[in-house]
């Protein structure tokens, strides 16, 4: 199993086309040249890959620190369902 790291880096190199070489932890992402729509491309990458929606990726965030935050976001356990409200039908069979 490939880790969190190894996944987007992939990403940056098979859709971005980035060349391998110049990908690190330490390297800041808009330092690899990435515009706004590389960012949507690559947060459309990691839904699929990773079953995984980040509201917003940050371009000045170092790839080792934005693995990080992906990390921690996959942590998360899911919200809770919201409880569908009675018909009001339901809710006068319920006061009576």
């Amino acid at each position: 199993m490939s880790t969190t790291y190894d996944r987007i880096a992939g990403i940056l190199v098979t859709d971005l086309g980035l060349p391998e070489e110049e990908i690190g932890p330490d390297v800041v992402l808009e330092d690899l040249g990435l515009r706004s729509l590389d960012l949507v491309t690559l947060g459309v990458a990691l839904q699929d890959e990773l079953d995984l929606e980040l509201e917003d990726i940050d371009p000045a965030e170092t790839l080792g620190s934005f693995c990080v935050r992906v990390e921690r976001k996959r942590e998360q356990p899911c919200p809770p369902l919201p409880v569908p409200a009675a018909a009001p039908e339901e809710r006068a069979a319920v006061g009576t």
